[in-house]
């Protein structure tokens, strides 16, 4: 027996759906008891295309045996009349949105990369001479992040638990706007040359490398853009195009020197290199905006419906969607869902092995 509500039920004998999968009926509701899914410390973990959750709970309130069953038989029905070219159109739609998610994925890392090098160098001039090397550690650590990160989705996830860590231990913060005043305070300390040459030579280190980062994520930048570019619509490529241009400028990279010799040189490159960053910051925000507005995967590759209709979207693991109410009868009628477009395969596999069942 089992408590179900404020009554007690009994349990009639398991029924299997399909092999590994077996799902318990009460004999007053005809509902079914799911078991919790497979469970994994990272969706990835099942390889690719492993239909892992990224964050969606499996509903509280499983389907119905009659629910399911109605779901086995229409998704077979449509597996069977698909198309070659409606199977081909719906993988595009799939790796499109794939694509787009890591793009957007990495823009939001380059951006936090580039707001904790500006936090690193405030951090450092607000500090004793004898403290500016911890904030070039970080700095170094961040070109070190930057230049090991490639588009792969695990790559990008090292990338943010590697930030992580520098946060935690150099306090370099990778969100929130900056006090415009509080910046221009410290940029006026620069001013005049330190009468120390300790702590001159400390401050002309410490743009050095602000400068050596800035420059990194400059080409970073610039490299990210040719790869998203593709992706965007004609009349919008040639917007942002315009907004990118600006990074590699003369505008951008100069800097303005006091030709009275009254400032001290470092002031003006500094002043450069952080106008250089803020740009690089903007042009980012821009892209990763942009990017969510043309990202979307147009149907669900289970029923083929439109996304947009659908009450609600479950996105795995791999970054693909499926509408919620198909996933939730998927999970029901399998015990290890596959990925209808990374592994189309064993999807259509499951159903012809489903339907044969029925």
């Amino acid at each position: 027996e089992q408590p179900h509500g404020s009554s007690t039920t009994v349990i009639l004998p398991v029924i299997p759906l399909v092999s590994g999968a077996m799902w318990l009926f009460s004999s007053s509701s005809k509902t079914a008891a799911a078991p919790a899914p497979p469970s994994s410390a990272n969706p990835g973990d099942a390889g690719h295309g492993a239909a892992g959750s990224a964050g969606s709970p499996v509903p509280a309130e499983a389907p119905t045996r009659e629910e399911i069953a109605a779901f086995i038989t229409r998704v077979s029905s449509q597996v069977a009349a698909r198309s070659p070219e409606v199977v081909a159109r719906a993988k595009a739609q799939g790796e499109r949105q794939q694509r787009l998610q890591k793009h957007k994925k990495k823009a939001a890392v380059m951006s936090r990369q580039s707001n904790m090098t500006r936090h690193a160098w405030k951090s450092a001039m607000s500090r004793p001479t004898d403290e500016v090397q911890e904030a070039r550690n970080c700095m170094q650590a961040l070109q070190a992040v930057n230049g090991q990160m490639e588009d792969d989705l695990a790559d990008m996830e090292e990338a943010e638990a590697a930030l992580d860590a520098l946060e935690q231990e150099h306090g370099a913060a990778g969100d929130g706007e900056d006090d415009e005043d509080e910046m221009r305070a410290l940029l006026d300390q620069l001013r005049v040359e330190p009468a120390s040459p300790a702590e001159s030579a400390a401050k002309f280190g410490l743009y050095e490398e602000y400068l050596t980062t800035v420059e990194q994520t400059r080409r970073t930048t610039l490299d990210f853009w040719d790869s998203v570019k593709p992706d965007f619509p004609a009349q919008a490529q040639a917007h942002l195009q315009k907004a990118v241009t600006k990074l590699d400028s003369h505008d951008a990279m100069a800097a303005d020197f006091d030709e009275t010799g009254r400032r001290w040189f470092v002031y003006d490159m500094t002043v450069g290199a952080h106008r250089n960053n803020e740009a690089i910051s903007k042009c980012l925000g821009m892209l990763r905006g942009r990017l969510e507005m043309i990202e979307g995967q147009e149907d669900c590759p289970v029923c083929l419906e439109p996304l947009g209709e659908a009450a609600g979207v479950h996105t795995l693991g791999c970054c693909h969607q499926v509408c919620a109410p198909c996933w939730r009868l998927y999970q029901a009628a399998v015990a290890q869902p596959a990925c209808p477009l990374c592994r189309h395969e064993d999807f259509v596999g499951q159903f012809v092995h489903l339907s044969a069942g029925q």
